[in-house]
């Protein structure tokens, strides 16, 4: 009986130890985690000289090979967005050749980027291969070059865009 105490009472103890084991390695690596927090975060001041919460330090992206990162990218993306809220109107009220090429090039990206991620969302690598997106690209370029091209053409050659919705509106 006693020998069988002793071995409950040290394998009682062993456990113990390894509890007690188990909570300070998961208590360095809390701390640990903290810590990094800390060193990643920038402390600020608020309004009245008010300690803020630290807001964490974003790294930038990459740049791809001379190419604008996602967050540039779609930066851009809802700028000319926003920019064209203003631009339609200002373009019926000035017609001319610059206000005709400033309405087709900002139409050609908005449609083009809209396409491409369209593209991006349902040409995908994992089911189609990359090959499939890589040709839906190329061929989307073609597509939105020419049709920039007949855009321009068109301005050139004849009254321009704005005047043809100008004179779809009086129909």
């Amino acid at each position: 009986l006693t020998g069988k105490l002793g071995s409950l009472a040290s394998s009682g103890r062993a456990l113990m130890l390894l509890r007690g084991r188990l909570h300070l390695s998961a208590t360095a690596a809390i701390q640990q985690q903290q810590q990094q927090r800390r060193l990643h975060a920038t402390p600020s001041v608020g309004v009245l000289g008010l300690q803020e919460k630290p807001t964490r330090v974003t790294i930038p992206e990459a740049s791809h090979g001379g190419m604008m990162s996602k967050s540039q990218h779609w930066t851009v993306e809802r700028v000319l967005t926003v920019g064209m809220l203003p631009l339609y109107p200002a373009a019926l009220m000035m017609d001319g050749l610059a206000m005709n090429l400033a309405v087709g090039a900002a139409i050609t990206m908005h449609v083009y980027w809209g396409i491409e991620a369209v593209i991006k969302d349902y040409a995908m690598e994992r089911l189609y291969g990359p090959q499939l997106q890589k040709i839906l690209y190329a061929v989307w370029k073609v597509i939105s070059l020419i049709g920039f091209a007949g855009f321009v053409y068109f301005c050139y050659t004849d009254v321009g865009f704005i005047r043809v919705v100008k004179d779809l509106w009086t129909v």
